[in-house]
């Protein structure tokens, strides 16, 4: 079991107990894929683990005790982050790290309070208000922009067009490389089909992203829509 977890943490993989049932999110692309076999093979072991793993955490709030970064003007770059950077440096790498997701939306959908949702999911999260670039020192380094940023949220309207029209809008969204100095490194689309159906898309450059990190994208978006000012979510005690 030691050398699994070991191969697990060294791919990137990330392992989550979600309603009693083992899911498996790799980090990046590039990673053994001969540790999902084992994965798989060792799947009971692996979920008696990690729910004895989480209910220990719990016990001893070991997560109160990760510190918080002073304020800088700037952020050192992780070891992942320095190689994405490297490798998006050339037009083809930089398109290889966009991360895509698209979701159906049916029912009335009120696409300024959508778009309204996202800017306070940025507010919230820093690291959607991260760019990258070169600091006083030449080094490549995070900087934050301001949290008053306004996020402009694609609305095309397509109830006449075909699906080759809207699986070609979604396929250029994805392909558009990042600019990784000015930003944002996030954006989305919003293409409503019929009068009650409306495709959700969003690219976002997987030097802020990850597996784990898009369900949570996903879901606070959702929350901040569907409540008055985002007051379901509790207020983040560090930042990624």
């Amino acid at each position: 079991m030691k050398e699994l977890l070991k191969d697990i943490r060294d791919n990137n993989i990330v392992l989550e107990i979600v309603d009693g049932e083992l899911k498996v999110f790799a980090g990046t692309a590039e990673f053994d894929r001969s540790v999902i076999s084992r994965i798989k093979e060792r799947k009971s072991e692996l979920v008696q683990f990690l729910l004895a793993n989480k209910q220990g955490a719990a016990a001893d709030n070991a997560w109160l005790h990760i510190p918080v970064a002073a304020p800088a003007a700037a952020y050192p770059l992780s070891s992942s982050q320095k190689r994405i950077w490297i490798l998006s440096q050339f037009k083809e790498g930089n398109i290889a790290y966009n991360i895509p997701g698209v979701y159906v939306f049916e029912g009335g959908l009120d696409a300024a309070l959508l778009e309204a949702a996202f800017n306070k999911l940025i507010a919230r999260h820093e690291i959607l208000r991260t760019v990258f670039r070169e600091d006083a020192n030449a080094e490549i380094m995070q900087f934050v922009q301001p949290g008053d940023i306004a996020f402009k949220l694609a609305y095309r309207d397509l109830r006449n067009q075909d699906d080759q029209q809207l699986k070609a809008l979604v396929q250029q969204e994805i392909n558009k490389p990042f600019d990784l100095a000015a930003g944002p490194l996030l954006r989305a689309g919003l293409y409503q089909v019929a009068d009650q159906r409306w495709i959700f898309t969003y690219t976002i450059h997987h030097i802020i992203s990850d597996a784990w990190s898009m369900n949570v994208l996903i879901k606070e978006l959702l929350q901040l829509y569907n409540t008055d000012a985002g007051t379901a979510l509790t207020p983040l005690r560090i930042q990624y």
